[in-house]
């Protein structure tokens, strides 16, 4: 059977939303850890840092940064999930 663009596009947004049912809760357990380990290592760090306005300043733009390079990585990766 051949599809047309767009029920090709229909067919592989249905196949992800049923092949993401199969979520469980041991998938949320490294990350949740993660984020828990980095909010106390930046308030471990932010307790030593001498400027704090700074500190501040510094972890915003490696976050912002870090974002901003995960997006373009994750967009680049669409094609190849399309196919």
């Amino acid at each position: 059977m051949k599809f047309t663009g767009r029920q090709t596009l229909l067919y592989l947004t249905t196949k992800a939303l049923y092949e993401m049912i199969d979520l469980t809760p041991g998938m949320f357990v490294t990350p949740a850890i993660s984020l828990i380990a980095i909010a106390l290592l930046y308030i471990y760090f932010l307790k030593k840092a001498s400027d704090k306005p700074l500190f501040r300043r510094f972890i915003g733009a490696v976050a912002g940064l870090s974002f901003l390079l995960n997006y373009a990585w994750e967009i680049g990766h669409c094609p190849l999930e399309v196919v």
